[in-house]
C-alpha cells in the first residue's frame, strides 16, 4: 500500500470495504450501501500523532454522516475526527 501521508489534528485515515457490483438481474431490488441503516465500517491506514488508543488494521465503525470522502490514485479512504469514531472491533 502506498504512503499517503498522515492525517493531523485528531484525524484518522480509514479504507473502507469495496464496494460490491450491483446485482444486473431483473427483479432484483439493489440497496446501495450508503442507504442501509447499519453505520459504515472501515480499517485504520492511519492517524495523528496525538491519537493513542488505536492501530494500524483494527476495523472501526462510523456514522453514515462522518467523515470526508477521498480518493487518490483510484483508491477511496474516508478522513474522520476522533468523535466520529462509534466503535473498534
Amino acid at each position: 500500500m502506498e504512503n499517503i501521508g498522515r492525517p493531523r489534528n485528531g484525524k484518522i485515515l480509514i479504507k473502507p470495504p469495496e464496494e460490491k457490483e450491483a446485482s444486473k438481474e431483473k427483479g432484483v431490488l439493489y440497496i446501495p450501501e450508503e442507504s442501509r441503516l447499519t453505520p459504515n465500517r472501515g480499517v485504520v491506514i492511519s492517524f495523528g500523532k496525538d491519537i493513542t488508543d488505536l492501530k494500524v488494521g483494527e476495523t472501526v465503525l462510523y456514522g453514515k454522516t462522518s467523515g470526508t470522502p477521498l480518493e487518490v490514485n483510484n483508491v477511496y479512504y474516508v478522513l474522520l475526527r476522533e468523535d466520529d469514531i462509534l466503535l473498534v472491533k
